[in-house]
């Protein structure tokens, strides 16, 4: 016959309310945390999520600057084009003119890829406080992805712009260069569309990203996988 435990305790194995070891309740983790136990399997997606996109961001916006800096050597090409072609076929216009818009989108662009990197380093940052457990992750995580959504979202609208005063500038250049100017104008309009669509679409992808893992790091039950005190209600529950 099975020994009964001693009035009081629970049989091995088992907590009140009938809980394993290591799972939480409806009310979600005790006050005090559980900072032990295996993080959910939605929140190591956000920590993953987090880096993936820091990730990806860094590496556009560092080809970005790095072009940048390239660019000073870049408009010395062009100028030297211009120098060599003259106004054969329209060439130098279409030479000064996108020398012209290089200067132009010099400043507005630099800023663009400053934005973006700042906005990787923010999503790198919570996903290293996700995937280390720091407090910081439920504490300061959803306000880092609420400003990098706002960042990205600034960041955007300006390579949205930078684009489209590019191929404004193109189309001008290619006005009245005979018979091919009007199937060139029709690939950059397809080019400028498509870049739009891309834009858009990588935008709209990070935002849902950044909602959701916010929304999921201000759970009250979240905060005792990283150590923290579970919020309670006004009745102590």
């Amino acid at each position: 016959m099975q020994q009964q435990p001693p009035y009081g305790q629970m049989p091995h194995g088992q907590t009140p309310h009938g809980q394993m070891p290591g799972t939480f309740g409806p009310g979600g983790a005790p006050p005090g945390g559980m900072p032990n136990a295996k993080l959910p399997g939605s929140t190591t997606f956000v920590g993953v999520g987090a880096l993936i996109f820091a990730l990806l961001g860094f590496c556009g916006s560092g080809l970005g600057l790095l072009g940048q800096a390239q660019q000073g050597q870049q408009q010395e090409q062009v100028r030297q084009m211009q120098a060599q072609f003259g106004n054969e076929g329209g060439m130098g216009s279409m030479m000064e003119e996108m020398a012209a818009v290089q200067e132009k989108m010099f400043l507005p662009t630099l800023a663009m890829q400053l934005i973006f990197f700042l906005v990787a380093a923010m999503l790198a940052a919570v996903g290293f406080f996700v995937l280390t457990r720091n407090t910081r992750a439920t504490s300061l995580g959803p306000q880092l992805l609420f400003a990098a959504a706002g960042l990205s979202v600034l960041g955007t609208a300006l390579e949205i712009w930078a684009q489209h005063e590019t191929m404004s500038a193109m189309t001008r250049a290619m006005e009245g260069g005979g018979p091919g100017a009007a199937m060139l104008d029709g690939m950059m309009g397809f080019g400028l569309a498509f870049a739009y669509g891309c834009a858009g679409g990588w935008l709209l992808l990070k935002l849902g990203f950044v909602f959701w893992g916010a929304s999921h790091l201000r759970k009250p039950e979240i905060a005792g996988f990283f150590g923290g005190a579970r919020a309670l209600g006004p009745r102590g529950e």
